[in-house]
């Protein structure tokens, strides 16, 4: 039997790093700085300190603060000097580490994001946002356990934290230990239920324990919560496809393709519709298209190949699975016998 290659999206949705901040009692200009900051205008909120800046260039706060506001604008290097001044000025400053830490997870220097976190936590124990940023950090290196933990210890803290709920169910899920990954979803879901995020990996969970109405339905609300999810979109193709609703799953995967005209997975999985329904032609032209937009993606040179191998044409089958060996080794035990090299 020809081996095909479904290609679900498994995407870990990991929330961003958490910023640490005081209520400290402010001058008129930084409580003006500050609502720029929650107004998201983070060039005003730079101007702003900026002037607190030259009036008192010893407060650590102030270079903390815009250090904070570059980041947000994703001028890492202005926002790694302004945090190395804050904590220059206040070594204690935890909130410092704590910001530099989610500077260097940007750039992906995991480990001295950890060694940051790690700071934190030797000075203020309870600090929630370091055990769930570190987490993170960790997750990033496939330190599983590690994060496991880190996410345990910021929930204890800190129990109605959604995104930790669902940041350690994604570590559950890469560790293989899916009962404990759908438990963390549902406890995400049930503290902040239009987060579409936590459906969309409550269905990756339910694809692979197998629940595919269910997953179905996990993915009909992620996408009722952004319409413009083209991984979900591809996914619930999947799983309508596993149902044998061949029209929704090619709904779906046209859905996706018209949201993001380059997203390979779902071209690839249309083609397997295709083949299957005896549309040889679309479904070339769906696996050339993306082999045009991954030229390394071994799983579309293996589909491809089981198309060719269906039309009997025999030198381009052999090609094909030849590519999709060298791509990924793993391949050649999928390929059949008559097409392996001697």
């Amino acid at each position: 039997m020809k081996k095909v290659v479904l290609l679900i999206v498994f995407v870990c949705f990991f929330v961003s790093t958490a910023f640490a901040g005081e209520k400290d009692a402010i001058p008129t200009n930084e409580q003006t700085a500050a609502v720029a900051m929650e107004q998201q205008d983070y060039w005003e909120a730079v101007r702003l300190y900026s002037v607190e800046i030259v009036k008192s260039p010893d407060r650590a706060l102030l270079y903390k603060e815009r250090a904070n506001a570059y980041y947000r604008l994703k001028k890492y290097s202005e926002a790694m000097r302004d945090y190395n001044t804050a904590i220059a000025l206040d070594p204690s400053y935890v909130d410092a580490y704590n910001n530099r830490g989610s500077v260097y997870h940007a750039y992906g220097e995991y480990d001295k994001a950890i060694s940051d976190y790690t700071k934190v936590i030797r000075l203020n124990a309870h600090h929630a946002k370091a055990y769930y940023n570190r987490a993170l950090a960790y997750a990033a290196i496939g330190a599983y356990e590690k994060a496991a933990a880190d996410d345990t210890q910021a929930l204890l803290l800190k129990p109605m934290n959604a995104d930790a709920w669902k940041n350690r169910g994604m570590v559950y899920e890469c560790m293989g230990r899916y009962a404990e990954a759908l438990r963390d979803y549902e406890k995400a879901i049930a503290i902040n239920p239009n987060d579409g995020a936590a459906y969309y990996n409550r269905g990756n969970v339910q694809m692979r324990q197998q629940d595919v109405k269910a997953a179905i339905q996990s993915y009909k609300q992620a996408i009722r919560l952004n319409d413009k999810d083209v991984n979900a979109y591809n996914n619930i193709g999947l799983a309508y496809a596993g149902q044998k609703n061949t029209k929704r799953a090619l709904e779906a995967y046209d859905k996706a393709i018209s949201l993001e005209p380059e997203y390979m997975n779902a071209y690839s999985n249309r083609g397997l519709i295709y083949m299957e329904q005896g549309k040889y032609e679309e479904a070339e032209a769906d696996f050339n298209k993306a082999i045009e937009l991954v030229p390394d993606c071994a799983s579309c040179y293996m589909n491809r190949a089981a198309l060719y191998e269906l039309l009997g044409s025999n030198n381009r089958a052999q090609d094909d699975y030849r590519r999709a060996v060298l791509l990924d080794a793993s391949c050649a035990k999928d390929v059949p016998w008559k097409y392996r090299d001697k």
